[in-house]
This record gives structure tokens, C-alpha cells and sequence, in this order.
């Protein structure tokens, strides 16, 4: 990757507008008089083939015919033209690029074969590209100079918020209710189909970009993930990074055959993964814009635990101690000087203790007496205004005095005023001021929790570091694992008999298995010969015996009666043996990688899961929990990101209800979590000797007093 200085981009002395037209209703017309009515101060040229002039600018016929250098050139042209475009951009040396035409890979065929061409112009050269099939950038970069270079109805007003956007649509609705919020943006910089630039250049920029307090992004794919993670855990504990990615509920393909696969699906990796990295992963549209807004207008004020209600509704305000239960917070007891202040100064009939009522008949200088010593009390960390109006409520007056409040205070301040038409000119003055302002409290006080995590996590974790990878393995098991790889086919099962042995060359504790091979039939003809080695089996396993098909087509084994327990004579497990071949034949599934299984059957205590799935972006990732139905109808399972240390393991195997209940649930027998991480962890490495593994699962696992068992297991490459 070339170096990843975006300065042109963001401030460029100077822009050219390829495609430019003299239609107003033409993007290129609407572009060129967004970046003048914004105030852009350097000079801007125009490119059209048919020459001329506007407004006293030169038309050049080509970008090569402008007799200067450039820092930005912004395209808005019919998508075949653009590669010619930008290989003369290359040559020049245009520094930046934003292409605004679209009709590229996002429609396949024709258009993916014009991207490629672009993409081959850029490679090696110092030019960089925003979009293609963009709405282009908004920068306040450039001190007395901001620019507009998009298709934008109005221009975002300047701010703190820096804002990523991969889709155009959704971050121009961001920027018309920022406008409605008087909040506004650093850059807004939308990535379209992002062929150069994307998400990984630009977190480092905006993280060493002084302005900005708060970075929003909305991604519908990763294009580096790993280097995301990375990334987006330094710039973290400088930045909270506001992250909404949808289009991630469709299951992985591999879900239909593996337990891990359905059980871990795509908007749960991005939550896994985002935890590795600190970002504050949001699931909504409303959440997002609630957040970033918050982490913009409270800045750096510190948010704790202790929240005072104030408010002229009882109703509403059990509403929000109910919200603020649920988020963590306390509602404080107040000082005994505050509450005897307030005795004094309110009615006889308001609440003085927290949450403070200052009835339904509040003026504006009730409410400002009560929060002048609310707001002094060494109590209270935070504050949430509860406001309801009524007929002698007023709203302008309390409005304008929660803005000076919230100017002069340093403890965080919140308001919620409950309504439509009557309050909405107190919604304005604190929209205008700068005051967190909501319709309803669930949302303020869900995006206040985010910010009180973020700060304390910035404390608890000052820095990431990925875990060493695992020691180096044995050449003899580096050959075992060479020798599957080659012999598996891509998106096949892996043969169940060498993947048990790859398992029990890792030391790993597999329970004691006979492979019987259901390669053909004619394998089974001479049935006195196959019985006799049963006999020999059964001589060397202890009873009660498991009987299991084990075949490529067959996931769930139970669901078709493959599994035969509690075989307590050589005479059942014969039964057993012809019934499974025979159920074998029905299905169809003798051949290669089909077995029978024959196990001594454990004492099962408890039931346990591991997995491992490959996610195309983040790379592996270990589920770990409950196994059998317990996996399967509860769901109880937790993931995170490879590699991973056996205390990250451990804090995972923590978060599910089968480690409680292993620690001694109320009274239960207590277990020793140490080995059971263990394993989990070894079983993590296979990720390192087959790194081409999409999913293994291994469920369920056996623990008793004996220790914890693989019973099952299945890899998929």
C-alpha cells in the first residue's frame, strides 16, 4: 500500500471538476457551486471537452490542458470515460481523486472491468482515490477554506464529528438531522465502492486530526479487517469510534452443516471482533445518531454513575430511575444540606429526595433553584431534566436556563422534554445550545451509558496487543496437517479418521475410537469376518459401547438415527453395527469418508462446545459454551477473535451459564476451569496448522470427574 498521506485530499489549495456542465441541473454544475456558495478560497477549473468559459473561469477540454499542478481533481463523468480520466490524472500527478460517477463493480460485468482499469492506473503511482460511485467529501480541514465537494442539499455546518459513510443515501440523511441538531462535522467523507481509499487509511488521519472528538462510521463491508481491528484499537484510546454495520444477519454458507456455522452468524462476528477493538458497535440508525451526538455535545465532561433526576412529572421520572436501573446507573441520595436548601425553596408537596419533583405547576425559576443546588451537590455525577408541558410549564425560560447551566457546570446534563408542538421550541434553544436534548429518555440514556463505558475503558486499557501465535509445532504433525489439506477438496469435510488423528497428535484428549471404513460394500460381505473383528474390538473397549455414522452428507447425525448408545453385550453391538449399515445403504452413504464409529460410552456430568469459523474479513474465530440441546435450543455459547490468550478464553467461558453452573451453582459440584480452558485453547491452535479451515466443531465434549472428553469432531476446509 502506498503512503497513506491524505493532506491533499482534505485540504487541497486547489480543485478541478472533470465534467463539469453548464445545465444547473447537471452534477457537475451542482458540485462547482456547492464548493463556491461553501466558501472554498483556493482555485477551482473546470474540465468539459467542449472548452469555453463560465463566470470568468476557462473551460479546460482536458485535465491535461490545466497548466498547473493539482491537488484534487473531483470526476463527475459517464462511468466508460473515467479510466481514461484517471490514467491522465496518474500521469499528470493529481494528487487526490474523488470520483463521483457511478456504474462501476456495484453493477457487475461491464462496470467491474471498468473499476479494474482504475485500479491498475492508480497501482504504484502517489495519486489517491476516494469512491468511485461516491457523494464525495465535505472538509473544514483547511483553516478559513472549507470545502463542499459534493452533491449535498446543504452545506453541514462545522463541528467535531467526523463522519465515514460507505453508503451516500444514509450519510446525506445524517447530515440533514445533524442540521436539525445545529451539530456538525470536521469531514464527512462518503467511500462509495471504496477502490483506494477506505476505512483502514482514514482512521489514522482522523485520529491525529485535532479537531475531531468523535469518528462515525457506517460500513456495509470491511475491506481489511484485520488491519481494522488493529487500527480501531489505537485510535480508540484517543477517539470513541461510532460504528454501524448493517447487512450482517445472513448466515454464513457453511451454517447448514455446522453446529458453529449456525451458531455463530455474520452480525455476531462484527460484535465479537468489535470487542477486540474498542469500537462502540451500534445496531440501529437512531442509536447512532444519539450516540455520536452525545460523545459531541458532553465533550469532556465526566460522566459517572451517580445520575439526579429532576423533573415536574412523577410518571416520567419513575420511567427514567426504571432506565437508569437498567443501564447501570444509581439514582444518589442527595446531601442533607441540599435537601433541607430544597425544603426551603420548593412547595411543601415536592420531592426533595431523589428523583426531585418539583410538581406539575414548575416555572422556569423552579426548576433553576432546584437544579442550582442539585447541580452544587458532591453527590450527583450526572443530571437528567425531566420535562412535561403543562399548562404554567415554561419552556422557552427553562430551556435558556439549562443552556447556561450546562455551560457553566462541568458535571454532564441531559435533558428529556416529553412532547410535541409545546416543547419544541425548548427542543430548538437546546439543539442550538448544545445540550443533549431527547423526546424520550431510552435512547439518552442508553447513549450516556456508552460514553460512561468508553471513558472507563479508555482507563482500564491503555494500549492492544495482539497474543503471540502458539509454539512451533512438531514437523511430523506439520506433515500430517500438509497431507489433509492436499487431500481435502475446498468447501469439503475433512476425512474424519485423519482429522481424529491430527487431534490426537496435538495431545488433545479424543476418547478412544475404532474407525470402521464404509468405503464399499464389498467390505461387508464376508459377515462371520467382520464379526469376528468386532469381537476383537469389543475385547478392547470397555462396555457400555457408543456405535456412531460418521459420513460427509450427515451433520446431525441423531436426526436420522445414526447414533446407537448403551451397548452392553457383543450381541447388541452386532445388532447396532448391521442396523447403522443398513441405514447407511438408504441414505446413500457409502463410500469414501464414510465410517462407522465405535467409542466406550462415557459418564456425561456435563456437556460442552468448541468451534472454530473463519470469517472472510477477520479471520478465525473460537465459540466456546454449552453443548449438545443446551448449544443447540439455548444457544449458549460465547466467541471471540484468534489468537487469543487462555485468559481472554477463560473470560469468554465466564460469560455463558454453563461455567456458572460449573462453578458450583447453588450447591452443585465445582470444577476446575483451568484444564477446561486448556483445551479450548490447544483446539484454537488448529487454526495456525490449517489456517484454510472454514469451521470444526466439536460437540459435544464430554466432561465427568475423569476429565473433559472429544467424543465428535468435524473440519470443513
Amino acid at each position: 500500500m502506498k503512503a497513506d498521506n491524505l493532506e491533499f485530499l482534505f485540504k487541497p489549495r486547489n480543485v478541478a471538476i472533470v465534467g463539469f456542465s453548464l445545465n444547473p441541473n447537471k452534477l457537475g454544475h451542482l458540485i462547482y457551486q456547492n464548493i463556491m456558495k461553501g466558501g472554498f478560497k483556493g482555485r477551482v477549473f473546470l474540465v468539459n471537452p467542449k472548452g469555453g468559459s463560465y463566470q470568468q473561469r476557462v473551460i479546460y477540454p482536458k485535465l491535461s490542458d490545466i497548466p498547473y499542478p493539482l491537488d484534487l481533481a473531483i470526476i463527475v463523468i459517464p462511468a466508460q470515460f473515467v479510466p481514461l480520466v484517471v490514467e491522465e490524472a496518474v500521469e499528470k500527478r493529481v494528487k487526490s481523486l474523488i470520483v463521483i460517477s457511478a456504474g462501476f463493480k456495484e453493477v457487475g460485468g461491464r462496470g467491474k472491468v471498468l473499476e479494474d482499469k482504475i485500479k491498475l492506473s492508480l497501482k504504484g503511482s502517489a495519486t489517491r482515490l476516494l469512491g468511485v460511485n461516491c457523494l464525495g467529501l465535505v472538509s473544514y480541514g483547511q483553516k478559513n477554506s472549507p470545502l463542499n465537494a459534493t452533491f449535498l442539499a446543504d452545506m453541514p455546518p462545522k463541528g467535531d464529528i467526523s463522519f465515514i459513510s460507505q453508503s451516500g443515501a444514509f450519510g446525506a440523511a445524517a447530515v440533514d438531522w445533524l442540521l436539525n441538531k445545529r451539530v456538525g462535522f470536521q469531514y464527512f467523507i462518503s467511500l462509495g465502492n471504496k477502490t483506494d481509499i477506505d476505512e483502514v487509511d482514514l482512521l489514522p488521519y482522523l485520529n491525529q486530526d485535532k479537531t475531531t472528538k468523535v469518528i462515525a462510521v457506517y460500513l456495509e463491508s470491511f475491506s481489511r479487517g484485520k488491519e481494522f481491528i488493529k487500527i480501531a484499537a489505537k485510535v480508540s484510546q484517543d477517539k470513541p469510534i461510532v460504528l454501524l454495520t448493517p447487512g450482517t444477519s445472513k448466515r454464513a454458507k457453511q451454517a447448514a452443516i455446522s453446529h458453529t456455522g449456525s451458531l455463530v452468524s455474520d452480525s455476531q462476528v462484527v460484535k465479537v471482533v468489535m470487542e477486540k477493538s474498542s469500537v462502540i458497535q451500534v445496531t440501529t440508525i437512531e442509536e447512532m445518531f444519539t450516540y455520536f451526538l452525545m460523545f459531541s455535545l458532553l465533550g469532556k465532561k465526566k460522566v459517572g454513575r451517580s445520575t439526579a433526576i429532576v423533573t415536574n412529572a412523577g410518571g416520567p421520572a419513575i420511567v427514567v430511575s426504571d432506565l437508569l436501573d437498567r443501564y447501570g446507573f444509581t439514582v444518589p441520595q442527595l446531601e442533607l444540606k441540599t435537601e433541607e436548601h430544597l425544603r426551603e425553596v420548593l412547595p411543601w408537596e415536592a420531592n426533595v429526595t431523589d428523583p426531585v419533583d418539583v410538581i406539575g405547576d414548575a416555572d422556569a425559576q423552579r426548576y433553576k433553584v432546584a437544579l442550582e443546588a442539585v447541580a452544587r451537590d458532591r453527590n450527583v455525577d450526572n443530571i437528567v431534566v425531566v420535562l412535561t408541558p403543562q399548562i404554567t410549564t415554561q419552556v422557552k425560560e427553562t430551556a435558556e436556563y439549562l443552556v447556561k447551566l450546562s455551560k457553566r457546570v462541568p458535571k454532564p446534563i441531559i435533558a428529556t422534554f416529553i412532547g410535541g408542538k409545546r416543547v419544541e421550541e425548548g427542543y430548538q434553544i437546546l439543539s442550538q445550545g448544545g445540550v443533549p436534548i431527547f423526546n424520550f429518555p431510552d435512547n439518552a440514556l442508553k447513549a450516556l451509558k456508552a460514553v460512561f463505558d468508553y471513558q472507563n475503558s479508555r482507563k482500564e486499557k491503555k494500549s492492544y496487543s495482539w497474543p503471540t501465535k502458539v509454539q512451533p509445532f512438531s514437523s511430523s504433525l506439520i506433515k500430517l496437517a500438509a497431507e489433509i489439506k492436499e487431500a481435502t477438496l475446498p468447501k469439503k469435510q475433512v476425512n474424519s479418521y485423519w482429522f481424529w488423528q491430527l487431534l490426537k497428535k496435538m495431545s488433545l484428549p479424543v476418547v478412544p475410537t475404532k474407525f470402521w471404513p464404509l468405503t464399499d460394500l464389498g467390505q461387508l460381505k464376508d459377515k462371520r469376518q467382520v464379526e469376528a473383528e468386532l469381537e476383537l474390538i469389543s475385547g478392547k473397549l470397555a462396555y457400555p459401547l457408543v456405535l456412531k455414522l460418521a459420513a460427509e452428507k450427515v451433520s446431525h447425525r441423531t436426526e436420522i438415527g445414526g447414533v446407537k448408545v448403551g451397548i452392553n453385550s457383543y450381541s447388541a453391538l452386532k445388532d447396532a453395527f448391521w442396523n447403522l449399515v443398513e441405514l447407511a445403504k438408504e441414505k446413500e452413504l457409502i463410500g469414501k469418508g464414510s465410517y462407522l464409529l465405535i467409542q466406550p460410552q462415557l459418564g456425561i456430568e456435563y456437556e460442552l462446545i468448541a468451534g472454530l469459523k473463519k470469517d472472510p474479513n477477520f479471520g478465525h474465530l473460537l465459540m466456546v459454551g454449552g453443548g449438545g440441546l443446551q448449544a443447540e435450543l439455548y444457544k449458549d455459547v460465547s466467541s471471540l477473535l484468534l489468537p487469543a490468550t487462555k485468559e481472554e478464553i477463560e473470560a469468554k467461558f465466564q460469560t455463558t451459564k454453563i461455567a456458572k453452573l460449573l462453578e458450583g451453582y447453588r450447591g452443585r459440584p465445582k470444577y476446575n476451569l483451568a484444564p477446561i480452558i486448556d483445551v479450548f485453547w490447544r483446539l484454537s491452535h488448529l487454526v495456525e496448522l490449517l489456517p484454510e479451515l472454514k469451521t470444526a466443531d466439536f460437540n459435544p465434549l464430554i466432561l465427568n470427574r475423569d476429565g473433559l472428553f472429544i467424543v465428535d469432531a468435524k473440519g470443513y476446509l
